[in-house]
């Protein structure tokens, strides 16, 4: 009786330390998906800012340098939206996998919103850009 108490005891404990390493390298692998999904976010964040100080040179024409000056408007809306957007989110220094698996998910809708306010803000800089040189053209 007490050897088959000992061998379950023993079984018990080995299914715990199994589950508890299973448990670790999920984690583990939650964690390194966010840090990963994290550090390719920078690229993102450099498209973003590049777009925005293309934008900037944009804002500086006025009605006067534009054939359409409606196109300075739209700049101005997508310019609006980029002050708008939040700080990145960031993967959590400790946590579980569901913290990890919210963080990642965080991180790649940010990316999104980034990626859409980028593509926003080059096409309206190029409309303006594009506007004064049909302006300029058509001084010719």
């Amino acid at each position: 009786m007490i050897a088959i108490i000992a061998v379950i005891a023993i079984v018990l404990t080995v299914a715990a330390i199994i589950f508890v390493g299973n448990r670790q390298e999920l984690t583990q692998a939650a964690s390194d998906t966010c840090k990963l999904n994290a550090k390719t976010l920078t690229v993102h964040q450099n498209s973003f800012e590049a777009a925005q100080t293309r934008a900037e040179q944009a804002a500086k024409l006025t009605v006067d340098d534009v054939a359409n000056g409606s196109t300075l408007e739209t700049l101005k809306d997508a310019m609006k939206l980029a002050d708008d957007i939040d700080d990145a989110p960031t993967c959590p220094a400790n946590g579980s996998v569901d913290d990890f698996t919210k963080a990642t998910n965080d991180i790649k809708d940010y990316a999104n919103d980034l990626r859409n306010i980028t593509n926003e803000l080059d096409s309206a800089a190029k409309a303006v850009v594009a506007s004064q040189e049909m302006k300029l053209d058509s001084t010719k």
